[in-house]
């Protein structure tokens, strides 16, 4: 379910008076991932910053170049190993860890615009979904923000 629900509204060319309203977050489906790291949070234990020690660089440069060619569509379909339920989704913020629900309050985040992009198991990049462009603000190497329940 998406929670961006901007509205565009256009003029038809064949009838100016005529204004339609289109649902942005529907129509950014069928667009490709867009990355964006203006909203980047260098620090504490979430940081997205190269010089971390545990930053796998070409492994995340591989990833990056691969979901830039995906729509978000595409990208909706994955889902983990042995279940359906989808790898990439918003976040509940009652489910993040102290630690992350710091990070979101620091950098002043809306709670309900959280988005969890999983790249692998563990490997997830934490950021905002604005219509097609995915905003990175943290890496999260051992699936740590939001830690599954087992």
């Amino acid at each position: 379910m998406e929670r961006n629900r901007n509205r565009v509204t256009s003029r038809s060319a064949r009838n100016p008076k005529s204004i339609s309203i289109v649902d942005a977050s529907i129509s950014a489906d069928k667009q490709t991932l867009v990355w964006s790291f203006d909203k980047v949070d260098r620090n504490d234990h979430f940081r997205f910053c190269c010089d971390r020690e545990d930053m796998i660089h070409n492994q995340l440069l591989e990833y990056i170049m691969q979901y830039s060619g995906r729509t978000w569509a595409s990208i909706k379909l994955d889902t983990h190993d042995k279940s359906n339920r989808s790898k990439h989704h918003f976040l509940n913020y009652d489910e993040l860890s102290r630690t992350a629900k710091d990070r979101v309050a620091a950098m002043h985040i809306e709670e309900d615009d959280i988005y969890s992009l999983a790249l692998t198991n563990k490997l997830r990049i934490i950021g905002i979904r604005d219509g097609r462009v995915f905003r990175a603000i943290w890496y999260d190497p051992e699936h740590e923000f939001c830690p599954s329940k087992h």
